[in-house]
């Protein structure tokens, strides 16, 4: 075999040239094929890099997007001299009030691939950037309103807290619910909401045992207020009574979290058969207990979105101009439905903005449950639209 392979190699008739020319072809295509494609890698990666930091430095306050442009365009430029890369362009613009898009593409020559039949002597690469800067926070006011049915069959109670979705879930140390309190009941209770505005120096929190808390919370820096589920709220007077007395701090919801409603349901926390004689005892641990949260996510120019109640229709929203328009139905003026029973909810469809105010009408047991007269006034809240604060210096970061 051995003495075969070493003949192979000496004949001289021109069979080995022609074995090896062939053999040939593949692998220097490979090695062909492979240039292209360190190429190409190395334009989508360069155009990358330049697309992300456009898309960053459009987000600086007072750059003009065009020296954005222009500078991404010469750095791109001395890269490559229009020798791996030609008719490079770069485009921007506003996906939204706060995500910035960024596009680079280019046209990459082919050396080796283009012989392909089908292969085009260049190749062209288009990379994507967006930057987001970072939310204003949005401040919320107390309620302008709270009405709950006393003759409803169940108790009810409504909570308002921060919503954080995209904090990972069951994590103790982040809860994607946080700053929690009570703010209105139908067992006869008053809810007072502590004037004061922590994040204003000129307003203090002025309930003492509410400022001791706050600073207790806060005393390694305000967003300790969002390790925890619990809000800062007590109860001033009242114990196991029906004649309860609350007061609470509004939650703070920073940047990344969005105010959503509670809606605690206890059933079977009655007094006798008659509607309204709630049994206090209950309402904090007997019965029977539903909650239903709305975690909603807000995002500007847009509907609420409530995700926490899914498909079920509990909720009715609507947009007023006026403070008036929430609290009166159309013969007086507003907007609020007429008492109807078996009706479907009206849903806002834009979003709430600044100087305007938002009703929300609870149903006590969801319409899909069974058990639901579906008339959307067991629980009412009406709320100014929140105003919508820096949260400091701006900054972006890359989405995509």
């Amino acid at each position: 075999m051995g003495r075969s392979l070493l003949d192979l190699v000496r004949r001289e008739d021109g069979v080995v040239a022609v074995i090896f020319a062939v053999m040939a072809i593949p692998f220097i295509a490979m090695a062909g094929w492979a240039v292209d494609y360190v190429r190409l890698q190395h334009v989508q990666e360069k155009l990358q890099i330049e697309a992300d930091a456009a898309a960053l430095n459009a987000l600086i306050e007072d750059v003009e997007w065009e020296v954005v442009h222009d500078s991404a365009i010469a750095e791109l430029g001395r890269n490559y001299d229009g020798n791996w890369a030609d008719e490079i362009e770069v485009t921007g613009g506003w996906l939204s009030e706060f995500d910035f898009e960024v596009v680079a593409e280019a046209d990459v020559p082919l050396a080796f691939i283009r012989l392909l039949p089908g292969v085009g002597d260049t190749q062209h690469v288009r990379v994507t950037a967006v930057a987001r800067v970072s939310e204003p926070e949005l401040h919320y006011s107390p309620p302008e309103f709270t009405a709950l049915e006393f003759e409803a069959w169940d108790f009810n109670r409504l909570w308002l807290y921060c919503y954080w979705p995209d904090r990972p879930i069951n994590d103790p140390t982040r809860p994607r619910r946080t700053q929690m309190v009570p703010i209105a009941d139908n067992g006869g209770s008053v809810f007072t909401p502590d004037p004061g505005d922590p994040r204003d120096e000129d307003s203090p929190i002025e309930d003492s045992n509410l400022r001791s808390m706050y600073e207790t919370r806060t005393m390694l820096g305000t967003e300790q207020l969002d390790t925890q589920e619990q809000g800062i709220w007590r109860q001033i007077s009242g114990g196991s009574g029906t004649s309860r007395r609350y007061t609470y701090l509004m939650p703070q919801c920073p940047s990344g979290s969005y105010l959503s409603m509670r809606l605690e349901n206890v059933r079977e926390a009655l007094e006798g058969v008659r509607r309204g004689w709630h049994t206090a005892a209950r309402w904090d641990s007997g019965g029977t207990r539903y909650n239903h949260y709305s975690d909603t996510v807000s995002a500007s120019g847009e509907a609420d979105d409530y995700t926490g109640l899914g498909s079920i229709t509990i909720l009715e929203t609507i947009i007023c101009d006026t403070l008036i328009q929430c609290r009166t139905n159309p013969s007086s003026g507003g907007l609020i439905p007429p008492r109807q029973t078996g009706r479907d909810p009206q849903e806002a469809m834009e979003g709430c903005t600044p100087g305007r105010f938002m009703y929300y009408g609870w149903e006590d047991r969801p319409p899909e449950g069974g058990g639901s007269d579906r008339d959307y006034d067991d629980i009412r809240v009406v709320m100014a639209c929140p105003q919508e604060v820096s949260s400091g210096e701006r900054n972006a970061r890359l989405l995509i």
